[in-house]
């Protein structure tokens, strides 16, 4: 089919009229249902020259649930560790990734992680955990507490907080943070680096929580290499 739009494999007629059928299809499905992943395997054609979908597999996007009151319905099954399960359950996305790693990280944002797992991966950090708040620090300590207790209650060697905030939610990150801590007992080194609204204020709470704060994500990082190491 010279108009499908895609490579349909070689196939002509109603093979290949097939295929686009099923693609479109699967397309529709993705975004009315909001699929972040969609696996189908395999496909092929049976012995009567038809095409043939043997299975699918799809994963949903939990964070647009309430778009979809019919999941309630469903029996989903949560991806990831029992930890990583709890976390997406707090409203954030965890991933654990070297149990034996001596290293855990909360930051704001999906970009901030990557640059994060970059920057201790070339210095070669051990990451037990990374997490990513998404949205929480707009909930307040209601909304973050459940998110940092169960980072905080592994007990790394070290620790590492860091976000840009563009509301002034910045101070109010800090004291949750301090207080989980201080609830837990936790006696990790902890090193803070934080950008944007209300920093003074957040900078202050830490420094007075007895936590480094740094001025920049690569020198935060740095320390937290360099402390997991000492």
């Amino acid at each position: 089919m010279a108009d499908s739009g895609f490579d349909t494999g070689g196939l002509e007629g109603a093979q290949a009229k097939a295929v686009a059928d099923l693609v479109g299809r699967l397309y529709a499905f993705t975004l009315a249902e909001d699929a972040i992943a969609l696996r189908v395997d395999p496909v092929e054609i049976d012995r009567a020259g038809a095409l043939a979908c043997r299975s699918a597999a799809f994963a949903l996007d939990r964070m647009a649930a309430f778009r979809h009151p019919d999941w309630n319905d469903l029996s989903l099954e949560t991806p990831g560790t029992s930890l990583e399960q709890q976390l997406m359950a707090a409203g954030a996305v965890g991933a654990e990734i070297d149990l034996d790693g001596d290293i855990a990280a909360v930051v704001s944002g999906a970009g901030l992680m990557m640059a994060s797992l970059d920057i201790l991966g070339a210095r070669v950090g051990r990451v037990r955990l990374i997490v990513v708040m998404q949205g929480l620090p707009l909930q307040g300590a209601e909304g973050l507490g459940p998110l940092i207790e169960p980072a905080a209650a592994l007990r790394p060697k070290v620790m590492f907080y860091g976000g840009r905030f563009n509301a002034p939610v910045t101070d109010g990150f800090a004291r949750t943070v301090v207080g989980v801590h201080r609830k837990l007992g936790v006696e990790s080194s902890v090193y803070v680096w934080v950008d944007g609204n209300k920093v003074p204020e957040a900078q202050t709470i830490f420094a007075e929580a007895g936590f480094t704060v740094c001025d920049t994500l690569e020198g935060a990082l740095a320390q937290v290499v360099a402390a997991a190491a000492g």
